[in-house]
């Protein structure tokens, strides 16, 4: 409920997004987690976490091919010398 307070006081913010993203993942509302991704994508489109939460997911969801594109995008947004997780 906080978090969605917080989404609502700044939807500018992508991590706020994310992180409320990572609280319905954690409840098993894997629909708004996805409105909430998305929304953070939609803010920062090279995000590197909304884009591993992405990839994460459909990995899950055994969507092999969109998980390994997300995956490559993730790698691509990346910042020099980050090493994947």
């Amino acid at each position: 409920e906080t978090l969605e307070q917080a989404v609502k006081a700044d939807p500018s913010r992508a991590s706020l997004w994310l992180n409320l993203a990572a609280a319905l993942r954690s409840l098993n509302r894997i629909d708004d987690e996805i409105e909430a991704r998305d929304k953070a994508l939609a803010l920062e489109p090279r995000n590197l976490r909304a884009l591993l939460q992405a990839a994460s997911l459909q990995a899950m969801q055994c969507r092999t091919r969109a998980s390994a594109s997300t995956y490559r995008r993730a790698l691509h947004a990346a910042p020099p010398r980050v090493a994947p997780p």
